[in-house]
C-alpha cells in the first residue's frame, strides 16, 4: 500500500485543491487585467487586497480558513472579500478530490490536478468578461499533450499519439464552429466566441474521438440550464457558454478514469 492511500492521500488531495483554488482565484483576477500572474517586477507576484492594496500576509492567505476566520473581511481595510473566492477554492477541493478518486496520485493524474486551476479560472473569467484567454487555452493544450503522453500504452508510438491528438483537436474545434454558425443563423446573432472553438479544441487534445458526442451533449444541456439561471439571476439574454463546455470536459475526462473502467471514450 502506497503511503498516499486511503485517508492520508485524501487529505493532501484536499489541502492540495484549496491551495491550487487560490492560484485560481489570483489566475482569474489578473489575466483579465494583462498583469502576470507569477512575476511582478523581477520578483514573485504577491497577492494584495483589491480595496486597501495592502500585500498580504502568510496567515492572510490560508485558503477557505483565512477568509472564513476573518469572516469575510480584508484584515487591515475590513473591507468585504467577494464570496467568489471561497467558491473557488472549494470548486478546486472537490475537483482534486474528484481527481484523486479516479486516477489516485500518478503522473498522469498530475497534469490533470494542474489544469483544474486553469479550468476554474477560465470559467470565472469568461463569466465576468465573456472571454477565454488564449494564454490560458494554451497552457491546458501543453498539459493536455503530457498527459496523453505519459499514459501511452506501449503498444502506441508517440508518432500516432501525436497524430490523433492534432486530429482530435481539429475535429473538435470544428464540429463545435460549424453547430455555432448554425445557431448563429437561426437566432440571426452571435452564438459562440472563438475562445469556446480553441477550449474545444483543447479538449479534442486530451480526450478521443468517441467522447465527442458525450461531451456536446453534456456541454449543450448544462449550457441551456445554466442560461436559464443566468438569466434569471442577472436578467442578461448572453450566457457564456465556456463555464458549461468546460464543466462538461472535466465531467467526461472524470469518465474516462481508471476508476471508471469502461469509461466513455479513450485518450488518442
Amino acid at each position: 500500500m502506497s503511503l498516499f492511500d486511503g485517508w492520508l492521500g485524501l487529505l493532501l488531495a484536499m489541502i492540495s485543491g484549496l491551495c491550487l483554488g487560490s492560484f485560481a482565484s489570483a489566475v482569474a483576477a489578473r489575466v483579465p487585467q494583462g498583469k502576470s500572474w507569477v512575476f511582478s517586477g523581477g520578483q514573485f507576484s504577491r497577492s494584495a487586497c483589491m480595496h486597501c492594496g495592502h500585500k498580504l500576509g502568510a496567515f492572510d492567505l490560508v485558503p477557505f480558513f483565512s477568509w472564513l476566520f476573518l469572516k469575510g473581511r480584508c484584515r487591515y481595510c475590513r473591507q468585504a472579500i467577494g464570496w467568489q473566492y471561497p467558491l473557488i477554492e472549494l470548486s478546486c477541493l472537490l475537483m482534486a478530490v474528484l481527481v484523486y478518486w479516479g486516477w489516485g496520485f500518478s503522473w498522469a493524474s498530475l497534469f490533470i490536478f494542474l489544469a483544474i486551476p486553469f479550468l476554474v479560472s477560465m470559467c470565472v473569467i469568461d463569466l465576468k468578461h465573456m472571454i477565454l484567454p488564449d494564454q490560458l487555452n494554451l497552457i491546458l493544450a501543453g498539459l493536455g499533450v503530457g498527459h496523453v503522453l505519459i499514459s501511452l500504452p506501449p503498444s502506441v508510438s508517440y508518432g500516432v499519439a501525436c497524430m490523433g491528438m492534432v486530429i482530435g483537436a481539429a475535429i473538435y474545434a470544428g464540429v463545435i464552429w460549424l453547430m455555432g454558425k448554425i445557431v448563429s443563423w437561426m437566432k440571426q446573432q452571435p452564438a459562440l466566441g472563438m475562445g469556446d472553438v480553441k477550449f474545444m479544441a483543447v479538449a479534442g487534445i486530451w480526450m478521443g474521438l468517441s467522447a465527442l458526442p458525450l461531451l456536446l451533449m453534456g456541454g449543450g444541456g448544462l449550457g441551456v440550464v445554466l442560461a436559464l439561471f443566468w438569466k434569471k439571476i442577472s436578467g442578461e439574454e448572453r450566457f457564456p457558454f465556456g463555464p458549461a463546455l468546460i464543466i462538461a470536459f472535466f465531467v467526461v475526462l472524470l469518465l474516462q478514469s481508471p476508476a471508471l473502467k469502461g469509461g466513455f471514450g479513450a485518450s488518442p
